[in-house]
């Protein structure tokens, strides 16, 4: 409940604790972006002598930029508090300007990585350690929100990793399935029809769903 105060706090002031602040050099490595969302870039970059991703603001975003700093902030949130061997490790913000800085993960995308002929030892067990996320962020009491496989990365031992947590919420209570969100930002091939027709929210149940054709893709 605690945390779920703090993310709506931090999203509605646009602030975040200065402890979520990077400690140590950060510098982008090109201004070519290696990724992009609706609002987003991502670069590669590197913090001290570690190859990080700098996830930021688009420069060239003529929109409301007061919303995109606002789900930066709540994504920072739920990400800082995060730790698990199926998560993108988060290393932290910086302020000015507003950037989340992760770890790099050198395999790429899960359906990529698998189409260039990086055939895992046994899928079950990559889609089980996608579960095994999956599950972890609900006993957090987190919606991810938008799980599918471009935003799911391998790692170099060959483990899957969920990252983007730009949807992501906290569920209200311990026995709440429901989250905030809406389909907006969703992609309609992983989003449950239920919220494509707008009767209900994005829950836990919508996850495995998520993940249900996270399965099929692969």
């Amino acid at each position: 409940k605690c945390l779920h105060i703090l993310q709506k706090i931090c999203g509605s002031k646009q602030i975040l604790p200065s402890t979520y602040e990077v400690s140590g050099q950060l510098s982008l490595d090109s201004i070519r972006t290696i990724a992009f969302g609706g609002f987003c870039d991502a670069y590669s970059g590197t913090l001290d002598q570690e190859k990080v991703c700098i996830k930021r603001l688009r420069i060239s975003l003529t929109g409301d930029q007061a919303l995109v700093k606002q789900s930066l902030c709540k994504e920072a949130v739920v990400w800082k508090h995060l730790d698990h061997p199926n998560i993108v490790p988060f290393r932290g913000v910086t302020f000015d300007p507003l950037q989340l800085v992760s770890e790099w993960i050198p395999g790429g995308e899960l359906k990529e990585h698998i189409l260039r002929g990086n055939t895992h030892p046994n899928l079950i067990n990559l889609l089980l350690g996608v579960a095994n996320g999956l599950g972890y962020l609900h006993s957090r009491n987190v919606i991810h929100g938008d799980l599918k496989g471009a935003n799911i990365l391998v790692d170099a031992a060959g483990n899957p990793r969920i990252g983007d947590f730009g949807l992501a919420t906290i569920a209200r209570d311990s026995n709440s399935l429901s989250s905030t969100g809406d389909h907006r930002g969703t992609t309609p091939r992983f989003t449950a029809p239920e919220i494509l027709k707008d009767i209900a929210r994005h829950s836990k149940e919508s996850d495995i769903f998520a993940f249900g054709m996270v399965v099929i893709e692969v």
